[in-house]
């Protein structure tokens, strides 16, 4: 659940009884790998973070951040660089 604090949740599930597992990714996105695309941190960043935000039908202005949890949510780190390569 977006914008809840995963301990208030899981403790949540715990006093319900709800069974939940918490999965991490084994290799995560991260900014480096942002920066190593040149999504970030580069002079011409700027448009293909932009070109990627709307290949994945994401908000233009999304913030770097927001944009790391959402590609660690939704594939491997393996699956970003394959993907990145492609647009």
């Amino acid at each position: 659940m977006e914008g809840i604090d995963d301990s208030v949740l899981m403790a949540l599930f715990d006093r319900l009884q709800v069974r939940y597992t918490t999965q991490l990714p084994k290799d995560p996105i991260t900014s480096y790998d942002l920066y190593a695309a040149g999504l970030a941190g580069t002079p011409d960043s700027k448009q293909k973070k932009k070109k990627l935000l709307a290949a994945l039908d994401l908000p233009e202005f999304l913030s770097t951040s927001a944009l790391l949890a959402y590609l660690n949510s939704r594939m491997q780190r393996d699956e970003f660089l394959n993907y990145v390569d492609t647009i």
